[in-house]
């Protein structure tokens, strides 16, 4: 059985994980970005969400007629 992905979903998977790795763990890591419930902060939380939209990595599981990857 072959499991080796097909390029175009590789090339998704290293998008994803170099998003990962600069932007969202690095954030995770730094108090200051997280509300007194010890969340994400709002106002951070929507700038990450507008960089992963430009990134086109907004919402895999839903279509793109809406928004999605």
């Amino acid at each position: 059985m072959d499991f080796t992905l097909e390029s175009e979903i590789d090339e998704l998977r290293a998008r994803v994980r170099a998003f990962i790795d600069t932007e969202i763990l690095p954030l995770e890591a730094d108090r200051a970005n997280y509300d007194r419930h010890e969340n994400i902060a709002l106002p951070v939380l929507a700038k990450k969400r507008a960089l992963a939209k430009d990134h086109g990595l907004w919402a895999p599981q839903a279509p793109q007629d809406r928004g999605g990857l």
